[in-house]
Protein backbone atom coordinates (compact mmCIF):
# COMPACT_ATOMS: atom_id res chain seq x y z
CA UNK A 1 0.00 0.00 0.00
CA UNK A 2 2.97 2.26 0.40
CA UNK A 3 2.65 3.79 -3.64
CA UNK A 4 -0.57 5.38 -2.24
CA UNK A 5 -0.61 5.44 1.11
CA UNK A 6 -0.03 9.31 1.27
CA UNK A 7 -2.43 10.49 -1.33
CA UNK A 8 -4.93 13.07 -0.20
CA UNK A 9 -8.11 13.47 -2.54
CA UNK A 10 -9.10 17.41 -3.08
CA UNK A 11 -12.02 17.28 -1.15
CA UNK A 12 -12.99 20.97 0.06
CA UNK A 13 -12.35 21.89 4.15
CA UNK A 14 -16.42 21.93 4.43
CA UNK A 15 -19.16 19.91 3.26
CA UNK A 16 -20.33 16.73 3.93
CA UNK A 17 -17.13 15.14 2.31
CA UNK A 18 -14.11 16.37 3.55
CA UNK A 19 -10.35 16.01 3.72
CA UNK A 20 -10.77 15.10 7.60
CA UNK A 21 -13.70 12.95 6.25
CA UNK A 22 -11.75 10.98 4.32
CA UNK A 23 -8.80 10.44 6.24
CA UNK A 24 -10.97 9.18 9.21
CA UNK A 25 -12.35 6.25 6.53
CA UNK A 26 -9.05 5.75 5.49
CA UNK A 27 -7.70 5.20 9.34
CA UNK A 28 -10.07 2.53 9.41
CA UNK A 29 -8.93 1.03 6.49
CA UNK A 30 -5.15 0.98 7.65
CA UNK A 31 -6.07 -0.24 10.80
CA UNK A 32 -8.73 -3.06 9.69
CA UNK A 33 -7.88 -3.86 6.01
CA UNK A 34 -9.66 -7.09 5.81
CA UNK A 35 -13.43 -5.09 7.07
CA UNK A 36 -15.53 -4.72 4.15
CA UNK A 37 -17.62 -1.76 5.52
CA UNK A 38 -14.62 -0.29 5.52
CA UNK A 39 -13.38 -0.92 1.84
CA UNK A 40 -17.08 -0.29 0.91
CA UNK A 41 -17.36 3.60 2.59
CA UNK A 42 -13.48 3.51 1.66
CA UNK A 43 -13.76 3.06 -2.23
CA UNK A 44 -17.36 4.96 -2.85
CA UNK A 45 -15.71 7.91 -1.61
CA UNK A 46 -13.04 7.79 -4.06
CA UNK A 47 -15.49 6.42 -6.91
CA UNK A 48 -17.45 8.91 -6.64
CA UNK A 49 -14.22 11.54 -6.77
CA UNK A 50 -12.97 10.15 -9.69
CA UNK A 51 -16.34 9.90 -11.79
CA UNK A 52 -18.15 13.17 -10.45
CA UNK A 53 -17.00 16.55 -11.14
CA UNK A 54 -18.80 17.40 -7.41
CA UNK A 55 -16.52 19.25 -4.84
CA UNK A 56 -13.99 20.36 -7.70
CA UNK A 57 -15.36 23.95 -8.14
CA UNK A 58 -13.01 25.62 -6.04
CA UNK A 59 -10.02 24.37 -7.93
CA UNK A 60 -8.75 26.28 -10.55
CA UNK A 61 -5.86 24.21 -11.41
CA UNK A 62 -6.48 21.32 -13.99
CA UNK A 63 -3.17 19.68 -14.29
CA UNK A 64 -3.52 19.55 -9.79
CA UNK A 65 -6.67 17.37 -10.20
CA UNK A 66 -5.67 15.69 -13.30
CA UNK A 67 -2.97 14.27 -11.42
CA UNK A 68 -4.52 13.75 -8.26
CA UNK A 69 -7.38 11.39 -9.91
CA UNK A 70 -4.59 9.43 -11.31
CA UNK A 71 -3.46 8.77 -7.62
CA UNK A 72 -7.04 8.36 -6.58
CA UNK A 73 -7.32 5.65 -9.08
CA UNK A 74 -4.45 4.05 -7.99
CA UNK A 75 -5.32 4.04 -4.74
CA UNK A 76 -8.76 2.21 -5.32
CA UNK A 77 -6.54 -0.34 -6.94
CA UNK A 78 -4.76 -0.87 -3.82
CA UNK A 79 -8.09 -1.04 -1.85
CA UNK A 80 -9.20 -3.02 -4.39
CA UNK A 81 -6.66 -6.01 -3.81
CA UNK A 82 -8.30 -6.71 -0.86
CA UNK A 83 -11.64 -8.10 -2.35
CA UNK A 84 -10.03 -9.89 -5.51
CA UNK A 85 -10.33 -13.34 -3.34
CA UNK A 86 -13.89 -12.61 -2.60
CA UNK A 87 -16.09 -14.80 -4.56
CA UNK A 88 -19.03 -12.95 -4.61
CA UNK A 89 -17.47 -9.75 -5.51
CA UNK A 90 -14.57 -11.19 -7.61
CA UNK A 91 -16.36 -9.52 -10.61
CA UNK A 92 -16.77 -6.14 -9.22
CA UNK A 93 -13.24 -6.08 -8.29
CA UNK A 94 -12.38 -6.92 -11.83
CA UNK A 95 -14.67 -3.97 -13.24
CA UNK A 96 -13.20 -1.82 -10.57
CA UNK A 97 -9.86 -2.62 -11.84
CA UNK A 98 -10.41 -2.23 -15.19
CA UNK A 99 -11.76 1.39 -15.19
CA UNK A 100 -9.28 2.59 -13.09
CA UNK A 101 -6.50 1.54 -15.01
CA UNK A 102 -8.42 3.53 -17.44
CA UNK A 103 -7.90 6.22 -15.08
CA UNK A 104 -4.74 5.75 -14.29
CA UNK A 105 -3.40 5.57 -18.03
CA UNK A 106 -2.28 2.02 -18.26
CA UNK A 107 -4.67 0.78 -20.97
CA UNK A 108 -3.38 -2.55 -21.68
CA UNK A 109 -3.83 -3.61 -17.83
CA UNK A 110 -7.47 -2.55 -18.25
CA UNK A 111 -7.71 -4.33 -21.48
CA UNK A 112 -6.59 -7.43 -19.46
CA UNK A 113 -8.95 -7.01 -16.70
CA UNK A 114 -11.99 -6.46 -18.97
CA UNK A 115 -10.97 -9.91 -21.05
CA UNK A 116 -10.97 -11.24 -17.43
CA UNK A 117 -14.38 -9.87 -16.63
CA UNK A 118 -15.79 -11.08 -20.10
CA UNK A 119 -14.49 -14.74 -19.10
CA UNK A 120 -16.00 -14.90 -16.30
CA UNK A 121 -19.15 -17.38 -15.77
CA UNK A 122 -22.41 -15.86 -17.32
CA UNK A 123 -21.28 -12.95 -18.67
CA UNK A 124 -19.70 -14.40 -22.45
CA UNK A 125 -21.54 -17.55 -21.36
CA UNK A 126 -24.49 -16.05 -20.59
CA UNK A 127 -27.61 -19.07 -20.66
CA UNK A 128 -30.24 -17.69 -23.11
CA UNK A 129 -32.81 -19.09 -25.21
CA UNK A 130 -31.69 -18.40 -29.12
CA UNK A 131 -35.27 -18.54 -30.34
CA UNK A 132 -35.57 -15.60 -27.80
CA UNK A 133 -33.12 -13.13 -26.98
CA UNK A 134 -33.37 -10.95 -23.66
CA UNK A 135 -30.67 -9.48 -23.66
CA UNK A 136 -28.69 -11.60 -21.40
CA UNK A 137 -25.24 -11.13 -23.62
CA UNK A 138 -25.18 -7.28 -22.57
CA UNK A 139 -23.02 -7.09 -20.27
CA UNK A 140 -20.76 -9.07 -22.32
CA UNK A 141 -22.09 -6.29 -25.20
CA UNK A 142 -20.40 -3.43 -22.90
CA UNK A 143 -17.37 -5.36 -22.32
CA UNK A 144 -16.19 -5.71 -25.48
CA UNK A 145 -17.49 -1.76 -26.31
CA UNK A 146 -14.81 -0.60 -23.89
CA UNK A 147 -12.54 -3.07 -24.96
CA UNK A 148 -13.13 -1.95 -28.79
CA UNK A 149 -12.86 1.89 -27.74
CA UNK A 150 -9.33 1.91 -25.83
CA UNK A 151 -7.81 -0.14 -29.05
CA UNK A 152 -9.81 2.42 -31.41
CA UNK A 153 -8.39 5.50 -29.35
CA UNK A 154 -5.08 4.23 -28.47
CA UNK A 155 -4.61 3.32 -32.42
CA UNK A 156 -4.62 -0.65 -32.22
CA UNK A 157 -6.01 -0.84 -35.66
CA UNK A 158 -5.48 -4.51 -35.89
CA UNK A 159 -6.83 -5.62 -32.36
CA UNK A 160 -9.55 -3.18 -32.82
CA UNK A 161 -10.73 -4.93 -35.99
CA UNK A 162 -10.04 -8.33 -34.67
CA UNK A 163 -12.40 -7.94 -31.48
CA UNK A 164 -14.79 -6.12 -33.09
CA UNK A 165 -14.97 -8.97 -36.08
CA UNK A 166 -15.05 -11.40 -32.76
CA UNK A 167 -17.92 -10.57 -31.31
CA UNK A 168 -19.81 -9.01 -34.12
CA UNK A 169 -22.77 -11.77 -32.90
CA UNK A 170 -23.37 -10.28 -29.42
CA UNK A 171 -24.42 -6.47 -31.32
CA UNK A 172 -26.63 -8.41 -34.03
CA UNK A 173 -28.69 -10.05 -31.04
CA UNK A 174 -28.60 -6.65 -29.44
CA UNK A 175 -30.13 -4.85 -32.15
CA UNK A 176 -32.65 -7.78 -32.87
CA UNK A 177 -33.83 -6.96 -29.04
CA UNK A 178 -33.81 -3.22 -29.83
CA UNK A 179 -35.79 -3.26 -33.14
CA UNK A 180 -38.27 -5.74 -30.78
CA UNK A 181 -38.75 -3.36 -28.03
CA UNK A 182 -39.13 -0.65 -30.48
CA UNK A 183 -41.95 -2.68 -32.00
CA UNK A 184 -43.49 -3.59 -28.62
CA UNK A 185 -43.09 0.36 -26.83
CA UNK A 186 -43.01 2.76 -29.88
CA UNK A 187 -42.97 5.92 -27.51
CA UNK A 188 -40.07 4.84 -26.13
CA UNK A 189 -38.27 4.85 -30.10
CA UNK A 190 -35.76 7.51 -29.18
CA UNK A 191 -34.85 5.42 -25.70
CA UNK A 192 -33.78 2.68 -27.24
CA UNK A 193 -32.08 3.42 -30.62
CA UNK A 194 -30.30 6.21 -28.62
CA UNK A 195 -29.02 3.28 -26.74
CA UNK A 196 -28.13 0.52 -29.21
CA UNK A 197 -26.37 3.10 -31.22
CA UNK A 198 -24.41 3.93 -28.49
CA UNK A 199 -23.59 0.06 -27.68
CA UNK A 200 -22.51 0.02 -31.24
CA UNK A 201 -20.31 2.89 -31.72
CA UNK A 202 -16.81 2.62 -30.77
CA UNK A 203 -15.29 6.03 -32.45
CA UNK A 204 -17.24 8.21 -30.47
CA UNK A 205 -14.90 7.91 -27.13
CA UNK A 206 -17.51 6.66 -24.90
CA UNK A 207 -17.01 3.74 -22.37
CA UNK A 208 -19.28 2.36 -19.58
CA UNK A 209 -18.46 1.94 -16.30
CA UNK A 210 -19.75 0.38 -12.95
CA UNK A 211 -20.78 2.80 -10.80
CA UNK A 212 -22.11 0.40 -8.13
CA UNK A 213 -19.26 1.74 -5.75
CA UNK A 214 -19.06 5.20 -6.51
CA UNK A 215 -21.30 7.23 -4.08
CA UNK A 216 -20.37 9.75 -1.35
CA UNK A 217 -22.94 8.00 0.77
CA UNK A 218 -20.44 6.61 3.57
CA UNK A 219 -22.81 4.52 5.75
CA UNK A 220 -23.55 1.63 3.60
CA UNK A 221 -22.35 -1.80 3.01
CA UNK A 222 -23.57 -2.89 -0.28
CA UNK A 223 -20.72 -5.01 -0.48
CA UNK A 224 -21.73 -6.85 2.44
CA UNK A 225 -24.97 -7.38 1.38
CA UNK A 226 -24.02 -8.53 -1.97
CA UNK A 227 -21.99 -10.85 -0.13
CA UNK A 228 -25.16 -11.96 1.99
CA UNK A 229 -27.14 -12.66 -1.23
CA UNK A 230 -24.46 -14.66 -2.59
CA UNK A 231 -24.39 -16.84 0.40
CA UNK A 232 -27.74 -17.63 -0.56
CA UNK A 233 -27.41 -18.03 -4.46
CA UNK A 234 -24.23 -19.36 -4.38
CA UNK A 235 -23.63 -16.97 -7.71
CA UNK A 236 -21.53 -13.87 -8.04
CA UNK A 237 -22.60 -10.57 -8.12
CA UNK A 238 -22.81 -9.70 -12.00
CA UNK A 239 -20.77 -6.30 -12.53
CA UNK A 240 -22.61 -3.28 -13.38
CA UNK A 241 -21.60 -1.46 -16.27
CA UNK A 242 -24.39 1.22 -16.60
CA UNK A 243 -22.67 4.71 -16.32
CA UNK A 244 -20.60 6.30 -19.00
CA UNK A 245 -18.20 8.46 -19.84
CA UNK A 246 -16.40 9.86 -22.42
CA UNK A 247 -12.95 9.63 -23.85
CA UNK A 248 -11.67 12.55 -26.50
CA UNK A 249 -8.92 11.33 -29.17
CA UNK A 250 -7.52 14.99 -29.47
CA UNK A 251 -6.27 15.46 -25.80
CA UNK A 252 -7.56 12.43 -24.42
CA UNK A 253 -9.48 13.39 -21.89
CA UNK A 254 -12.11 11.75 -19.82
CA UNK A 255 -15.91 13.56 -20.11
CA UNK A 256 -18.40 12.71 -17.65
CA UNK A 257 -21.79 13.13 -19.14
CA UNK A 258 -23.63 15.34 -16.64
CA UNK A 259 -25.75 18.10 -17.57
CA UNK A 260 -26.05 19.14 -14.00
CA UNK A 261 -22.81 20.94 -13.54
CA UNK A 262 -21.01 22.90 -16.32
CA UNK A 263 -17.25 22.53 -15.12
CA UNK A 264 -15.08 23.55 -18.14
CA UNK A 265 -17.10 21.60 -20.07
CA UNK A 266 -17.24 18.51 -17.70
CA UNK A 267 -13.61 17.47 -17.96
CA UNK A 268 -13.33 15.19 -15.16
CA UNK A 269 -10.08 13.30 -15.64
CA UNK A 270 -6.97 13.28 -18.12
CA UNK A 271 -5.57 10.54 -19.17
CA UNK A 272 -1.85 11.21 -18.10
CA UNK A 273 -0.01 9.19 -20.26
CA UNK A 274 0.85 10.47 -24.25
CA UNK A 275 0.56 6.73 -24.79
CA UNK A 276 -1.77 4.45 -23.63
CA UNK A 277 -0.27 1.45 -24.70
CA UNK A 278 3.49 2.28 -23.66
CA UNK A 279 4.90 -0.99 -22.87
CA UNK A 280 7.08 0.53 -20.62
CA UNK A 281 4.88 2.32 -18.38
CA UNK A 282 5.85 3.47 -15.09
CA UNK A 283 5.92 0.77 -12.20
CA UNK A 284 3.11 2.16 -9.94
CA UNK A 285 0.51 1.72 -12.75
CA UNK A 286 1.38 -1.91 -13.34
CA UNK A 287 -0.73 -4.83 -11.93
CA UNK A 288 -0.50 -8.47 -12.05
CA UNK A 289 -3.66 -10.81 -12.11
CA UNK A 290 -3.52 -14.60 -12.69
CA UNK A 291 -6.31 -15.95 -14.57
CA UNK A 292 -7.37 -19.32 -14.35
CA UNK A 293 -10.76 -19.75 -16.54
CA UNK A 294 -10.71 -22.62 -18.68
CA UNK A 295 -11.28 -20.99 -22.34
CA UNK A 296 -8.40 -18.85 -23.83
CA UNK A 297 -8.43 -15.34 -22.20
CA UNK A 298 -4.80 -13.34 -21.72
CA UNK A 299 -3.84 -13.39 -18.22
CA UNK A 300 -2.30 -9.95 -16.91
CA UNK A 301 1.43 -9.90 -17.79
CA UNK A 302 3.48 -8.92 -13.82
CA UNK A 303 5.38 -6.31 -14.18
CA UNK A 304 7.48 -7.57 -11.92
CA UNK A 305 11.93 -7.59 -12.34
CA UNK A 306 13.39 -10.49 -12.96
CA UNK A 307 14.77 -11.00 -9.25
CA UNK A 308 11.17 -10.32 -8.13
CA UNK A 309 10.01 -12.92 -10.55
CA UNK A 310 12.40 -15.56 -9.05
CA UNK A 311 11.67 -14.59 -5.57
CA UNK A 312 7.52 -14.99 -6.32
CA UNK A 313 9.12 -18.53 -7.35
CA UNK A 314 11.07 -19.42 -4.94
CA UNK A 315 8.37 -18.79 -2.37
CA UNK A 316 5.78 -20.63 -3.44
CA UNK A 317 5.07 -23.64 -1.13
CA UNK A 318 6.77 -27.12 -1.83
CA UNK A 319 8.17 -28.04 -5.61
CA UNK A 320 11.40 -27.97 -4.52
CA UNK A 321 12.12 -30.33 -7.67
CA UNK A 322 10.54 -27.76 -9.77
CA UNK A 323 12.16 -24.88 -8.78
CA UNK A 324 15.50 -26.89 -9.54
CA UNK A 325 14.27 -27.52 -12.97
CA UNK A 326 12.98 -24.17 -13.78
CA UNK A 327 16.14 -22.99 -12.77
CA UNK A 328 18.34 -25.08 -14.59
CA UNK A 329 15.95 -24.25 -17.84
CA UNK A 330 16.42 -20.49 -17.35
CA UNK A 331 20.30 -20.76 -16.70
CA UNK A 332 20.40 -22.68 -20.46
CA UNK A 333 18.57 -19.54 -21.75
CA UNK A 334 20.46 -17.14 -20.24
CA UNK A 335 23.48 -18.99 -21.49
CA UNK A 336 21.80 -19.80 -25.20
CA UNK A 337 21.68 -15.54 -25.52
CA UNK A 338 25.25 -14.99 -24.05
CA UNK A 339 26.08 -17.37 -27.10
CA UNK A 340 24.07 -15.46 -29.43
CA UNK A 341 25.33 -11.98 -28.18
CA UNK A 342 29.08 -13.60 -28.95
CA UNK A 343 28.06 -14.57 -32.30
CA UNK A 344 28.04 -18.28 -31.38
CA UNK A 345 25.69 -20.69 -33.32
CA UNK A 346 22.35 -21.53 -31.26
CA UNK A 347 22.19 -24.84 -29.06
CA UNK A 348 19.65 -27.02 -30.08
CA UNK A 349 17.21 -26.40 -27.10
CA UNK A 350 13.48 -26.77 -26.96
CA UNK A 351 11.82 -24.27 -25.70
CA UNK A 352 7.86 -26.31 -24.72
CA UNK A 353 7.13 -28.34 -21.63
CA UNK A 354 5.34 -30.86 -20.37
CA UNK A 355 4.18 -30.30 -16.77
CA UNK A 356 3.04 -33.57 -15.42
CA UNK A 357 0.96 -34.18 -12.13
CA UNK A 358 -2.49 -34.57 -10.09
CA UNK A 359 -4.07 -31.34 -10.29
CA UNK A 360 -3.94 -28.48 -7.48
CA UNK A 361 -0.27 -28.78 -7.77
CA UNK A 362 0.53 -25.38 -9.12
CA UNK A 363 0.88 -25.82 -12.70
CA UNK A 364 -1.16 -22.94 -14.12
CA UNK A 365 1.12 -20.51 -11.34
CA UNK A 366 4.68 -21.97 -12.71
CA UNK A 367 3.30 -21.22 -16.06
CA UNK A 368 2.53 -17.92 -15.51
CA UNK A 369 6.19 -17.24 -14.00
CA UNK A 370 8.32 -18.78 -16.69
CA UNK A 371 5.68 -16.65 -19.32
CA UNK A 372 7.25 -13.68 -18.14
CA UNK A 373 10.32 -14.75 -16.70
CA UNK A 374 10.99 -15.45 -20.23
CA UNK A 375 9.84 -12.17 -21.56
CA UNK A 376 11.95 -10.33 -18.84
CA UNK A 377 15.03 -12.35 -20.63
CA UNK A 378 13.99 -11.19 -24.21
CA UNK A 379 13.16 -14.80 -25.02
CA UNK A 380 9.61 -13.70 -25.03
CA UNK A 381 7.72 -10.25 -26.58
CA UNK A 382 4.92 -10.24 -24.50
CA UNK A 383 5.48 -12.99 -21.72
CA UNK A 384 1.50 -13.15 -21.56
CA UNK A 385 0.05 -16.55 -20.55
CA UNK A 386 -3.16 -17.77 -22.20
CA UNK A 387 -4.71 -20.75 -20.17
CA UNK A 388 -6.97 -22.93 -22.88
CA UNK A 389 -8.15 -26.86 -22.36
CA UNK A 390 -9.93 -28.99 -25.21
CA UNK A 391 -13.26 -27.22 -25.11
CA UNK A 392 -11.26 -23.64 -26.10
CA UNK A 393 -9.49 -25.38 -28.85
CA UNK A 394 -11.46 -28.12 -30.49
CA UNK A 395 -14.85 -27.57 -32.48
CA UNK A 396 -18.09 -29.32 -33.39
CA UNK A 397 -18.24 -29.56 -37.27
CA UNK A 398 -15.30 -29.56 -39.92
CA UNK A 399 -13.21 -26.60 -40.23
CA UNK A 400 -14.49 -24.84 -36.99
CA UNK A 401 -11.54 -26.21 -35.17
CA UNK A 402 -8.73 -24.89 -37.01
CA UNK A 403 -10.36 -21.37 -36.92
CA UNK A 404 -10.59 -22.00 -32.82
CA UNK A 405 -7.27 -23.08 -32.53
CA UNK A 406 -5.42 -20.18 -34.61
CA UNK A 407 -7.62 -17.71 -32.82
CA UNK A 408 -6.60 -18.97 -29.40
CA UNK A 409 -2.81 -19.05 -30.64
CA UNK A 410 -2.91 -15.47 -32.30
CA UNK A 411 -3.33 -14.36 -28.20
CA UNK A 412 -0.67 -16.21 -27.47
CA UNK A 413 1.66 -15.10 -29.89
CA UNK A 414 4.54 -13.00 -28.17
CA UNK A 415 3.72 -15.52 -24.84
CA UNK A 416 3.24 -19.05 -23.83
CA UNK A 417 0.16 -21.02 -24.60
CA UNK A 418 -0.61 -23.35 -21.54
CA UNK A 419 -2.94 -26.38 -22.60
CA UNK A 420 -4.24 -28.37 -19.75
CA UNK A 421 -5.44 -31.79 -20.04
CA UNK A 422 -3.55 -32.00 -23.23
CA UNK A 423 -4.06 -35.51 -23.78
CA UNK A 424 -7.56 -35.04 -24.08
CA UNK A 425 -6.63 -34.34 -27.83
CA UNK A 426 -6.10 -37.33 -29.18
CA UNK A 427 -8.97 -39.62 -28.10
CA UNK A 428 -7.91 -42.51 -30.88
CA UNK A 429 -9.44 -42.81 -34.30
CA UNK A 430 -13.10 -41.86 -34.27
CA UNK A 431 -13.69 -39.97 -37.50
CA UNK A 432 -16.24 -37.73 -35.73
CA UNK A 433 -13.49 -36.10 -33.31
CA UNK A 434 -11.31 -32.82 -34.09
CA UNK A 435 -8.96 -33.06 -31.35
CA UNK A 436 -6.41 -34.46 -34.22
CA UNK A 437 -6.28 -31.55 -36.45
CA UNK A 438 -6.47 -28.97 -32.93
CA UNK A 439 -2.83 -31.17 -32.68
CA UNK A 440 -1.56 -30.47 -36.28
CA UNK A 441 -2.63 -26.50 -36.17
CA UNK A 442 -0.57 -26.24 -32.75
CA UNK A 443 2.27 -28.05 -34.25
CA UNK A 444 2.51 -25.99 -37.66
CA UNK A 445 2.43 -22.73 -34.90
CA UNK A 446 5.19 -23.95 -33.29
CA UNK A 447 7.23 -24.15 -36.48
CA UNK A 448 5.92 -20.98 -38.08
CA UNK A 449 6.45 -18.94 -35.27
CA UNK A 450 9.19 -20.75 -32.55
CA UNK A 451 11.04 -17.39 -32.15
CA UNK A 452 8.50 -16.06 -29.81
CA UNK A 453 5.78 -19.21 -29.01
CA UNK A 454 6.02 -21.38 -26.17
CA UNK A 455 3.73 -24.07 -24.98
CA UNK A 456 3.62 -26.09 -22.14
CA UNK A 457 1.04 -29.41 -22.11
CA UNK A 458 -0.09 -30.25 -18.47
CA UNK A 459 -1.94 -33.21 -17.44
CA UNK A 460 -1.77 -36.37 -15.22
CA UNK A 461 1.94 -38.16 -15.83
CA UNK A 462 0.63 -41.24 -17.59
CA UNK A 463 -1.69 -39.95 -20.02
CA UNK A 464 0.50 -37.26 -20.58
CA UNK A 465 3.37 -39.51 -21.50
CA UNK A 466 1.01 -41.48 -23.44
CA UNK A 467 -0.48 -38.27 -25.60
CA UNK A 468 3.36 -37.16 -26.46
CA UNK A 469 4.38 -40.78 -27.55
CA UNK A 470 1.06 -41.15 -29.69
CA UNK A 471 2.63 -38.46 -32.63
CA UNK A 472 5.63 -38.13 -33.82
CA UNK A 473 5.48 -34.09 -34.26
CA UNK A 474 4.93 -33.81 -30.57
CA UNK A 475 7.72 -36.53 -29.28
CA UNK A 476 10.13 -34.59 -31.23
CA UNK A 477 8.97 -30.96 -29.76
CA UNK A 478 8.03 -31.87 -26.23
CA UNK A 479 11.23 -33.56 -24.99
CA UNK A 480 11.27 -31.59 -21.32
CA UNK A 481 9.49 -33.11 -19.03
CA UNK A 482 8.72 -31.46 -15.52
CA UNK A 483 7.06 -33.72 -12.70
CA UNK A 484 4.72 -32.03 -9.69
CA UNK A 485 4.73 -33.85 -6.68
CA UNK A 486 1.83 -34.07 -4.64
CA UNK A 487 1.29 -31.73 -1.75
CA UNK A 488 2.57 -33.48 1.61
CA UNK A 489 0.43 -32.72 4.85
CA UNK A 490 3.03 -29.91 5.97
CA UNK A 491 2.70 -28.36 2.84
CA UNK A 492 -1.12 -28.91 3.09
CA UNK A 493 -1.09 -27.16 6.15
CA UNK A 494 0.78 -24.09 4.94
CA UNK A 495 -1.56 -23.17 2.42
CA UNK A 496 -4.26 -23.71 4.24
CA UNK A 497 -2.85 -21.17 6.52
CA UNK A 498 -2.19 -18.87 3.68
CA UNK A 499 -5.69 -18.81 2.87
CA UNK A 500 -6.54 -17.82 6.14
CA UNK A 501 -4.18 -15.09 6.50
CA UNK A 502 -5.32 -13.93 3.18
CA UNK A 503 -8.94 -13.71 4.73
CA UNK A 504 -7.89 -12.39 7.46
CA UNK A 505 -8.62 -15.49 9.69
CA UNK A 506 -6.61 -16.95 12.47
CA UNK A 507 -6.87 -20.71 12.93
CA UNK A 508 -6.12 -21.68 16.80
CA UNK A 509 -3.32 -23.95 17.69
CA UNK A 510 -6.17 -26.97 18.34
CA UNK A 511 -7.80 -26.04 15.05
CA UNK A 512 -4.62 -26.55 12.88
CA UNK A 513 -3.34 -29.93 14.76
CA UNK A 514 -6.99 -31.20 13.57
CA UNK A 515 -6.53 -29.86 9.49
CA UNK A 516 -3.18 -31.55 9.53
CA UNK A 517 -4.76 -34.32 10.63
CA UNK A 518 -7.37 -34.14 8.22
CA UNK A 519 -4.86 -33.96 5.50
CA UNK A 520 -2.15 -36.57 6.60
CA UNK A 521 -5.46 -39.11 6.37
CA UNK A 522 -5.88 -37.64 2.46
CA UNK A 523 -2.37 -37.77 1.92
CA UNK A 524 -2.09 -41.49 2.80
CA UNK A 525 -5.58 -42.59 1.49
CA UNK A 526 -4.60 -40.52 -1.75
CA UNK A 527 -5.14 -41.51 -5.73
CA UNK A 528 -4.96 -40.33 -8.71
CA UNK A 529 -7.60 -37.72 -8.31
CA UNK A 530 -6.32 -36.24 -5.27
CA UNK A 531 -6.82 -32.55 -6.30
CA UNK A 532 -3.88 -31.14 -3.63
CA UNK A 533 -4.25 -27.03 -3.05
CA UNK A 534 -7.64 -27.82 -4.75
CA UNK A 535 -8.75 -30.06 -1.51
CA UNK A 536 -7.17 -27.42 0.84
CA UNK A 537 -9.60 -24.80 -1.10
CA UNK A 538 -12.59 -26.73 -0.30
CA UNK A 539 -11.63 -28.05 3.08
CA UNK A 540 -11.01 -23.95 3.85
CA UNK A 541 -14.56 -22.95 2.33
CA UNK A 542 -16.70 -25.68 4.80
CA UNK A 543 -14.80 -24.48 7.43
CA UNK A 544 -15.76 -20.85 7.27
CA UNK A 545 -18.98 -21.89 6.68
CA UNK A 546 -19.38 -23.80 10.19
CA UNK A 547 -17.67 -20.91 11.61
CA UNK A 548 -20.64 -18.66 10.16
CA UNK A 549 -23.37 -21.42 11.82
CA UNK A 550 -21.51 -21.84 14.79
CA UNK A 551 -21.51 -17.91 14.97
CA UNK A 552 -24.98 -17.55 14.11
CA UNK A 553 -25.85 -19.26 17.29
CA UNK A 554 -23.87 -16.41 19.44
CA UNK A 555 -25.69 -13.77 21.27
CA UNK A 556 -22.56 -11.43 21.45
CA UNK A 557 -20.04 -11.74 18.70
CA UNK A 558 -16.89 -10.26 19.20
CA UNK A 559 -13.48 -9.30 16.50
CA UNK A 560 -12.02 -12.03 17.88
CA UNK A 561 -14.85 -14.55 17.09
CA UNK A 562 -15.13 -13.14 13.87
CA UNK A 563 -11.45 -13.67 12.68
CA UNK A 564 -10.92 -16.90 14.18
CA UNK A 565 -11.52 -20.66 13.35
CA UNK A 566 -11.72 -22.87 15.92
CA UNK A 567 -11.12 -26.87 16.04
CA UNK A 568 -15.31 -26.88 15.76
CA UNK A 569 -15.16 -25.26 12.46
CA UNK A 570 -12.59 -28.01 11.24
CA UNK A 571 -13.31 -30.94 12.75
Amino acid sequence: MSRTRNFKPLFPTTGRMTLSVYQDLNNKYESNPQDLKVINNLIDVLQDYIFSVRDLIAFDDDNEIFENKKQAALKVMDIALSIKDNYALHMDYLAIMAQNSVIAGDWNCAISYYFELLNEDGVLNADYDESYYAGELELAAKIVHNICVLYFIGLKSDEFAQIKKKYDYIFKLESQRTKRLVRNNPAFKEGFEEDFNTLCEFTTGILYYDSTHATDFISGNMMGAICEDSEKSGQKHLANLSETVKIEDDNIDLFILDNSFAFKGNVITKILSDFPFDENQNEETQYAEENTVSTAVPVVENCLSEDDLFSELENLTGLQEVKKEVSSIINLLKLQKIRKEKGLPELPISQHLVFSGNPGTGKTTVARLLAQIYHELGILSKGQLIEVDRSGLVGGYVGQTAIKTQDVIQQALGGVLFIDEAYTLARGNDSNDYGQEAIDTILKAMEDHRDDLVVIVAGYPDLMERFVNSNPGLKSRFNKYIYFEDYTPEELLEIFDSMCKKSGLTATQNARDLVLKHFEEEYANRDETFANGREVRNFFEKAVVNQANRLALELNIDDEDVSTLTAEDVK
